[in-house]
């Protein structure tokens, strides 16, 4: 069992200038003065059970509490002072299930599964000076946009938000020992995942300290209600074969993918089948020096935030919304890793290289009125490459 408990005061002074003046983005003094607290909990029971050498059983349960929050003092010289205010109370409970059972010296067991449960639900206000009687405050235009009322001498604006997953991943592999050489590999496994998304915009009013949540705020774009379900089910192959310093393992998944968002009354399904090859050679120069070559095809995914079309308050200068529609993303990885240890001259050389092509990557996309951004998120077919190296 674990308890933390951490205090933080921090100050922070920025200047941005946008060098593009044809976006007419005003360059931007700010000083920034935050208070953060927060205080977390954490719990994980083990066991294992071993009746006989051919069976084991492994079980573990995580669970994580916290109580976070930050207060901020804010002074923007496009939008002047803003007070800001962040809580949230997370919790996850994450439970893991090995079993391993070896039938004979030549075949072998072992199932994989892991449930996770999570909630979070972060609040956030926001309170920003307005002028009823100006037209040239920074927040103005936001303001209409969102529908709030432009008549009160400040915008006290405070958004709920709540996300609850639910995920199980599962897989069985079976083990084939060929020979002393060589074994080959199968494996079925699914995935299953579960979010539901709730957010809601809304403006504390003055008269009475009365609280109105105004539901119809931006014709109900200020609120979210989605729920995302995700399944992959899988048979991958992988066959191993070791021949002198060189062990060889060349292999395949074939995957049927299920996705389906539901929000504002539509349903939004993507299902396919997707072929996803992988190979990997290492190289054992000796039993402290290894070179190992991999290469695989990887599907990446979003999450539901990226998906509810509803906007969402990152910060009082930072609104999103996404997109129901987007699609997975490709990419082909390449790696390349070595490694060396030298108990006698207590050396240790590591190096990586790697190179990521992307296909349909999920990217964002933002829009500027003066210093207030808004983001979105679309499938990119621009190029989309990187490689990095890293040595130690």
């Amino acid at each position: 069992m674990i308890y933390n408990s951490s205090r933080i005061l921090s100050k922070e002074t920025s200047l941005v200038q946008y060098t593009n003046s044809d976006l007419g983005i005003p360059d931007e003094a700010t000083e920034q003065n935050s208070r953060e607290r927060s205080d977390q909990g954490l719990l994980k029971l083990s066991t294992s059970y071993q009746p006989n050498l051919n069976n084991q059983l492994d079980y573990d349960v995580l669970a994580r509490i916290s109580n976070d929050s930050q207060n901020q003092s804010l002074f923007s010289s496009v939008i002047g002072n803003t007070q800001q205010i962040e809580e949230v109370t997370p919790y996850s409970i994450n439970q893991n299930l090995n079993y391993y059972y070896t039938l004979n010296e030549n075949n072998i067991f072992a199932l994989e599964a892991q449930h996770l449960l999570r909630n979070e639900d972060p609040f956030y206000n926001a309170v920003l000076e307005n002028d009823p009687d100006s037209e040239e405050d920074a927040f103005d235009s936001t303001a209409e946009a969102l529908g709030l009322d432009t008549t009160l001498n400040n915008y006290n604006i405070g958004q709920d938000r709540r996300i609850k997953s639910n995920q199980l991943d599962a897989k069985l592999d079976y083990y084939r020992i060929l020979n002393q050489r060589s074994n080959i590999n199968f494996t079925l496994g699914t995935i299953l995942s579960r979010q539901q998304f709730n957010s809601n915009i809304f403006q504390f009013l003055t008269n009475g300290s009365e609280f109105d949540p105004t539901p119809t705020i931006n014709d109900g774009q200020d609120t979210n209600n989605t729920i995302y379900n995700f399944s992959d089910i899988y048979l991958g192959a992988h066959y191993r074969i070791k021949s002198g310093m060189f062990t060889v393992t060349p292999g395949f998944s074939v995957h049927a993918y299920g996705n389906k968002n539901t929000q504002s009354g539509e349903t939004f399904t993507d299902n396919f089948l997707r072929f996803l090859p992988d190979f990997e050679t290492r190289i054992q120069f000796k039993k402290s020096e290894s070179l190992t070559v991999r290469y695989e095809m990887r599907n990446q995914f979003t999450d539901v935030t990226r998906l509810a079309q509803g906007l969402v308050l990152n910060n009082y200068n930072s609104i999103q919304f996404g997109e129901p529609d987007l699609q997975n993303a490709l990419s082909h990885n390449v790696s390349l890793l070595y490694s060396s240890f030298n108990l006698f001259n207590y050396t240790n050389v590591f190096a990586r290289a790697a190179y990521t092509s992307n296909i349909d990557q999920i990217r964002s996309v933002t829009n500027f009125e003066s210093v207030i951004r808004t983001s979105t998120f679309f499938n990119s077919n621009f190029a989309d490459e990187n490689v990095s190296v890293f040595g130690r």
